[in-house]
């Protein structure tokens, strides 16, 4: 395989490793007062035990912060994260992980660091992931969210904007890929 052809499909990996809502043990639960979450995971390859993860709980009409941040570290080399003691008083969530990751393709930890975002609906996720996919839709869900002409659900916003990530990178079997 070609160094392109290569870079394609690690490319491709990437991103369908990074689609859907994480692995099948993850609950959310809705409380009297809000959501409980078990956790989430942190990957681009996974972060590294010890990476920052910051969750901002966002208004549900401007999607921006709301006030109430919670951070948590990574506690595994796994990228898995737990938000088990916290009880979200919101529905929306923005999910912003920074720290060190194994590579792909080497698999020892990078010399570079990285920050990835998210945006998470509690009613609809299982788990509150961040990763290559979610950095790339995330500023786009606001925007299609928060248009001023015809702002779309959230749940349709995020499809939305991966497909177009996804699309970006000509990998147009999104549907394939990630969960409906």
């Amino acid at each position: 395989m070609n160094n392109m052809g290569f870079l394609v499909a690690a490319v491709a990996g990437a991103f369908i490793s990074a689609c859907g809502g994480g692995g099948d043990t993850g609950t959310v639960r809705q409380t009297a007062t809000g959501f409980t979450v078990d956790g989430g995971l942190a990957q681009k390859g996974p972060l590294v035990l010890g990476s920052s993860v910051r969750v901002n709980e966002l208004s549900g009409t401007s999607y921006m912060p709301a006030g109430t941040v919670y951070d948590v570290s990574v506690n595994d080399n796994l990228g898995g994260f737990s938000l088990k003691w916290i009880n979200f008083g919101r529905q929306f969530l923005e999910i912003t992980a920074q720290g060190y990751y194994f590579n792909e393709l080497t698999g020892v930890p990078a010399n570079d660091n990285i920050t990835l975002h998210a945006k998470s609906d509690l009613t609809q996720d299982r788990l509150v992931n961040v990763n290559t996919l979610t950095s790339l839709a995330s500023d786009r869900i606001t925007a299609l969210v928060t248009r001023s002409v015809n702002p779309l659900p959230f749940t349709a916003a995020r499809a939305q904007a991966q497909r177009e990530a996804l699309a970006a990178f000509y990998i147009y079997n999104s549907a394939d890929l990630m969960p409906q």
